[in-house]
């Protein structure tokens, strides 16, 4: 972590994604940072990390099993103990994990699951196993341990705060036979359970924030999400236990949506796949509370980030922790097996264990091959924008910008209300000059009726920026300009934050070209309906261009204002802007004076 100052690295730990900026997953990106681009290393880590909850997965289904069956006889100890080992394996080797783990930003959801592992073993281990000390101290133990697990699980990925739920599940299911006296115990469990009370007070405090403001930018309700989760959730379960012919994509952005419980049919046929699975669990948890655990484990593990949420509807690396519970299932379905199969059981696990190992080396090798990679995807769902952008962007890596050019006028019409193609392929006119241009009453069509997309935004900002350091043709900010504009013009982008980011894009391109009347009415807009500090900061700036030295002053206070003791990344990041704004009024006022 040589390179870069302090401020650069709190601004990249705390800038993350997330609601919280997920640091501690960010910390591991920045110890690193040498190696980037490369993904080698990455991905190095991101395997040593699986390989670790490999072993925390195999820990799991050993102390599950000496939890819920304590008089296991020596002689089936050491074929139940390679039989949680190969299951274990099995998980590992699982192809589905792939896109988390090549994909090297899911190290998140690796490291989340890795203090989720641990938290869970050691309540497990204190509550069921350990003689260590009292009851009532081993269960304070345990929920210190869980509690202290979740923070940092939380500081990996926000799904983290649900491993008190997951313990909850144990304890609920398989009380501690070990006497705990009752006010310690109602104590613990809901000292355990305080995150899970935050995170509920936190969804009603904000409603409106994550139920309606978060769906206006969906392309579905919470309610057609709800409902297209019953059909994923099963899915997810397939594709985990029967790999063989599945696709294992990374980019699903264009997954059917449910539109009702009968459109399609197989909405309620998942919901009756999970109704059944709550039901087993139920009638089963007293006689196998093993494969109790394991139903209630997965679908207790999806909760947050497969039900209500206005996340987009399908991830598989949000199925890596939560498959866990599968192979508990498949663990406990083991254990209640005659001792005498378990040999043949346990080799018919291993060989089950081979086919995964090889679909999964498959599939690693098409990871190996970034292009070869798109292009696959892409002939598989050539209907997702995503695989689309994807495969253009491997070509423009590649330096293949001829052909890069001709994919976009081949394919353009694919996305009739999708603004975002053309303006890509306007940023390619930035890289190549030579490359297939986008048609102009192409571009200006599609900002006139595209529905929102946050990606329209961000290319826009990126044309900018290739603006500002000269790369791209005479003519494109000409081009940049009228679409912000016809994009302002657009119900579905003026509004929110896409109002304010074309306002300040629109200011940029008047400010380059010396009208500062408009890019202050621009300014003035962004302004008023939104005091980021990059659009206060660029307010600044042109008042200071415009000679207004008064109106620069009090944009400078509010700036200030918002920033000056402030740990906001954002402020952090500007923070060497500020002070040099600072240093040009201050002349500015001398001269005034």
């Amino acid at each position: 972590m040589s390179a870069g100052s302090l401020d650069s690295y709190y601004s990249f730990l705390a800038g993350g994604v997330g609601s919280l900026g997920r640091p501690l997953s960010l910390l591991t990106f920045a110890f690193q940072n040498e190696s980037w681009p490369d993904p080698h290393d990455f991905k190095v880590v991101n395997y040593i990390i699986h390989a670790v909850n490999f072993l925390l997965v195999f820990t799991l289904i050993l102390n599950l099993t000496r939890a819920t069956r304590p008089t296991t006889t020596a002689n089936s100890s050491c074929i139940l103990l390679f039989l949680g080992l190969v299951i274990a394996f099995i998980w590992a080797a699982s192809p589905i994990h792939q896109t988390t783990i090549q994909y090297v930003v899911q190290r998140m959801a690796m490291l989340a699951a890795f203090w989720m592992l641990v938290g869970i073993n050691l309540w497990i281990y204190l509550l069921y196993i350990s003689g260590f000390k009292t009851a009532d101290f081993r269960l304070g133990l345990a929920s210190a341990s869980v509690l202290l697990c979740t923070v940092l699980a939380v500081l990996s990925k926000e799904n983290g705060i649900l491993l008190p739920l997951l313990c909850a599940v144990v304890f609920f299911v398989k009380p501690p036979e070990k006497c705990v006296s009752r006010p310690l115990r109602i104590l613990s469990i809901n000292a355990v359970l305080s995150p899970l009370y935050l995170l509920i007070a936190l969804f009603v405090v904000e409603y409106q924030k994550y139920f309606i403001d978060a769906y206006a930018f969906r392309d579905f309700s919470l309610t057609e999400r709800l409902l297209t989760q019953f059909r994923i959730l099963p899915l997810y379960a397939i594709k985990t236990l029967y790999p063989v012919g599945q696709d294992f994509f990374l980019l699903w952005d264009n997954f059917p949506v449910s539109q009702s419980l009968l459109n399609p049919i197989t909405t309620l046929l998942g919901l009756a796949l999970i109704a059944v699975g709550l039901l087993v669990a139920f009638f089963v948890r007293k006689r196998f509370p093993l494969v109790a655990i394991g139903i209630l484990f997965f679908l207790a593990a999806h909760l947050l980030e497969s039900s209500v949420l206005a996340l987009e509807l399908y991830f598989e690396h949000r199925n890596y922790l939560p498959s866990v519970g599968l192979f508990i299932v498949l663990a406990g379905v083991a254990v209640e097996l005659p001792r005498k199969v378990l040999p043949i059981v346990a080799g018919g696990a291993a060989i089950f264990s081979l086919i995964f190992s090889f679909v999964t080396y498959h599939e690693a090798q098409i990871w190996g091959d970034p292009l070869k990679q798109s292009v696959r995807w892409y002939h598989e769902n050539p209907t997702s924008p995503r695989t689309h952008s994807h495969m253009a962007s491997m070509l423009v890596s590649y330096q293949l910008y001829g052909k890069a050019g001709d994919f976009y006028a081949e394919t353009i019409e694919e996305f009739p209300d999708n603004v975002t193609k053309p303006l890509a392929w306007l940023e390619l006119s930035c890289v190549n000059h030579s490359a297939t241009p986008v048609p102009e009453k192409l571009l200006y069509q599609r900002a006139q009726i595209a529905k929102y997309d946050k990606n329209a935004v961000n290319t826009l900002s990126s044309i900018i920026d290739k603006l500002e350091s000269g790369r791209c043709p005479a003519g494109t900010a000409g081009k940049v300009l009228k679409t912000s504009l016809l994009l302002l013009e657009n119900e579905k982008f003026g509004r929110g934050r896409a109002f304010v980011d074309l306002n300040v894009a629109a200011a940029k391109i008047y400010f380059y070209a010396g009208e500062l009347d408009k890019a202050k009415q621009h300014l003035a807009d962004a302004v008023e309906r939104s005091k980021r500090p990059d659009v206060l900061f660029a307010a600044v700036q042109v008042a200071i261009a415009a000679g207004e030295h008064s109106n620069a002053v009090v944009l400078y206070q509010i700036l200030e204002s918002r920033c000056g003791m402030s740990i906001d990344p954002q402020c952090v990041e500007l923070k060497p802007g500020i002070e040099e704004l600072e240093q040009k009024l201050k002349m500015g006022g001398e001269r005034a004076g």
